[in-house]
């Protein structure tokens, strides 16, 4: 059965209905899909029963392909989560031409003396916290929700407001006639700029496996928030009368937390940004005092592992002259690349111009060095690296010939620069990049089926060596990678 065929779903069948979507987009070059490994493997492999598999996909910029110019209208433009993904994806995106901003109501925000923002809590807001039980003044246990609808209430009073909020409440939460509450997606709602006061409880994070992989992607978690979040709740807060520039009313503007009030407050120059009063101080995640940098020692070293794996990325951009995390964190791939021996520029004397090392963006192209003698140090060639199909085919050429070992040269999937260390030409010192992983096996009892098995999503090219015999298997093996890496 041909993913195209369940896409289209021709007859209606009921399960293509569900497969469908996810049929196209693993079937379009538009889209990018994610899975993990060992629950794809399971699935595949009919291992257990009532088992799910969880995809990620990403929309590629290729699907605007084509078009000489594409305009996108967004609010906040620039913190949408698709703004920041296919910015690390390496797509140029500016701002429209003074002729359509001319029709535009506004391109920035004025008037922001006339609104004061308030917050409820100094935490990150979500349901968890949202729900947490706290005792009241009488020593009775109420949830967080329920103080902060009353002091909302008590800051209200008897205007007319909108307010939005997770499915789980009900259109009645607040208990107030002149409460009006508003769709969970009210994006360019015109109705309700009679209102001047406008309240968002809405908890709107992502699940913490949705922040690894965008942060894998070059969308860290602060933008991630700001994106799915924030962003919604300034659609909440843009459908009451500060969508009006001519209202000089005073406008209200609850939201809760501290994070996304001042955020909010930096889109309307003048707003005035103040705790909920009447609200008292609602519990802290973390004890009084200097606030920790990381709750225990476990966040402690998932932080670490954090940077190192931003670092790493941060390698992979400047060899490849890709923009992963370098668009996101400019000033850690300056620091990488000071830290990086691939970079480095000593006081060789250099004929051909200022730089001793040659950029990696044109030596990324490359996938090894060839030298006519494990003795040279000097490269005889280097290997160009059109795509894995082509390399692949080289090795099989060269492996299908017929020399002595002597004779037949040494390959290395280091691209070396003699001129970049002055006391070698082959040392650690002289690698621009590596491309691939080569492993080579000299003895044991693996073989290279069983070593294939282990490894069924790769590509893995696998061949005897010289010295290899029927009793004594000896193998080589090449698994190619996307891109060129640091040492």
């Amino acid at each position: 059965m041909s993913l195209d065929k369940i896409a289209r779903n021709q007859y209606g069948d009921a399960l293509y209905a569900v497969l469908g979507p996810l049929a196209h987009r693993i079937a379009s070059e538009d889209w990018d899909v994610y899975a993990k490994q060992a629950e794809f493997e399971r699935l595949r492999r009919g291992e257990k029963t009532d088992a799910s598999l969880v995809t990620y996909s990403l929309l590629k910029p290729s699907l605007l392909s084509g078009f000489a110019t594409v305009t996108i209208a967004s609010a906040c433009m620039t913190e949408t989560t698709l703004f920041r993904l296919w910015s690390a994806m390496g797509a140029t995106m500016k701002p429209v031409g003074a002729g359509l901003r001319k029709d535009l109501r506004y391109t920035e925000h004025e008037h922001g003396d006339r609104i004061t923002i308030y917050f409820a809590s100094h935490e990150a807001w979500s349901k968890r916290f949202r729900d947490r039980a706290v005792e009241d003044a009488t020593g009775a246990e109420v949830r967080i929700l329920d103080r902060i609808r009353q002091a909302i209430a008590n800051l209200i009073g008897d205007e007319p407001f909108v307010w939005m909020g997770n499915k789980d409440l009900d259109d009645g939460f607040f208990g107030l006639a002149k409460a009006e509450r508003l769709p969970n997606t009210p994006h360019g709602l015109n109705t309700y700029q009679g209102y001047h006061a406008v309240v968002v409880l809405s908890a709107l994070n992502p699940p913490p496996a949705h922040f690894h992989f965008m942060e894998a992607h070059g969308v860290s978690g602060e933008e991630l928030r700001t994106g799915c979040y924030r962003t919604a709740v300034y659609q909440a807060v843009m459908r009451c009368s500060i969508r009006n520039p001519a209202d000089t009313t005073p406008k209200r503007v609850v939201v809760m937390d501290r994070d996304t009030a001042e955020w909010l407050g930096a889109l309307f120059p003048g707003a005035a940004v103040v705790p909920l009063p009447g609200l008292g101080a609602l519990p802290s995640k973390g004890k009084a005092g200097r606030p920790r940098q990381h709750a225990d020692a476990a966040a402690k070293t998932r932080a670490y592992r954090d940077v190192q794996a931003r670092k790493l990325l941060a390698q992979l951009d400047l060899i490849n002259g890709t923009s992963l995390i370098c668009a996101s964190y400019p000033l850690l791939a300056e620091q990488v690349r000071g830290e990086m021996r691939e970079f480095v520029r000593d006081d060789i004397p250099s004929k051909e111009g200022e730089y001793v090392t040659p950029l990696p963006a044109a030596s990324a192209t490359t996938c090894g060095t060839a030298y006519l003698s494990k003795y040279d140090s000097m490269p005889f060639e280097h290997f160009i690296h059109y795509d894995d199909d082509g390399f692949i085919a080289e090795l099989r050429d060269l492996h299908d010939r017929r020399v002595l070992k002597e004779e037949s040269g040494m390959f290395s999937p280091a691209h070396f620069d003699p001129s970049k260390a002055a006391d070698n030409g082959r040392g650690l010192d002289n690698i621009v990049h590596l491309r691939g992983i080569w492993l080579d096996n000299d003895g044991g009892d693996l073989t290279h089926a069983a070593f294939a098995d282990l490894f069924p999503y790769l590509r893995i090219v696998v061949w005897n060596t010289a010295s290899s015999t029927a009793a004594a298997p000896r193998w080589r093996a090449f698994i190619p990678t996307t891109y060129a890496y640091s040492l």
